[in-house]
């Protein structure tokens, strides 16, 4: 009698012990989603992470939240608006069209930083050769780029595709 009860306890104890780590790997640990493609209007209510991220239209509002890409974040159109938030590219982040044959040219992606929080870190390199004018869409928060940055003009009429004014930083 003493045995069974003994093992009753056991296995009970076993399955607490066990549902403890695992809250606490599911509290503590953030698996990223499956690549994403984004091509209406969407406002995130809460921080998201994913593999891939492509912006094809529409308007991704981070809404005060924070978005990781672990990946890289293609945005061939449309507009990112960092409203506040945080986002966090451990690839790179390019403002262009990814081509069947995989290289890129223009995209009319526009990215807007206008809050005094906006804060993107891009672990990879930043290129842009969108095609829209970013006067008045860079003017607070820090961009931070730990590869290379290139701007790439659409067309003479384009030049403005990466123009910082106000507080923006470029780090």
């Amino acid at each position: 009698m003493k045995v069974a009860n003994f093992n009753t306890q056991f296995k009970i104890l076993m399955f607490s012990f066990l549902c403890l780590i695992f809250l606490g790997l599911a509290n503590t640990q953030t698996f990223a989603s499956d690549d994403i493609t984004i091509i209406t209007n969407t406002t995130l209510t809460q921080n998201q992470t994913y593999n891939n991220v492509y912006l094809t239209g529409g308007v991704l509002n981070l809404n005060g939240n924070t978005l990781i890409v672990e990946g890289n974040l293609i945005q061939s159109a449309g507009t990112l608006i960092v409203s506040g938030g945080r986002l966090e590219v451990n690839g790179d982040y390019r403002i262009q069209t990814k081509n069947a044959d995989e290289s890129y040219s223009s995209s009319t992606g526009l990215l807007t930083m206008t809050n005094v929080n906006d804060y993107v870190l891009v672990n990879g390199n930043f290129v842009t050769q969108s095609a829209a004018s970013h006067n008045g869409y860079l003017t607070n928060g820090v961009l931070e780029i730990k590869g290379n940055f290139e701007q790439k003009k659409y067309s003479t009429a384009a030049s403005y595709n990466f123009y910082t004014t106000g507080y923006h930083k470029v780090i």
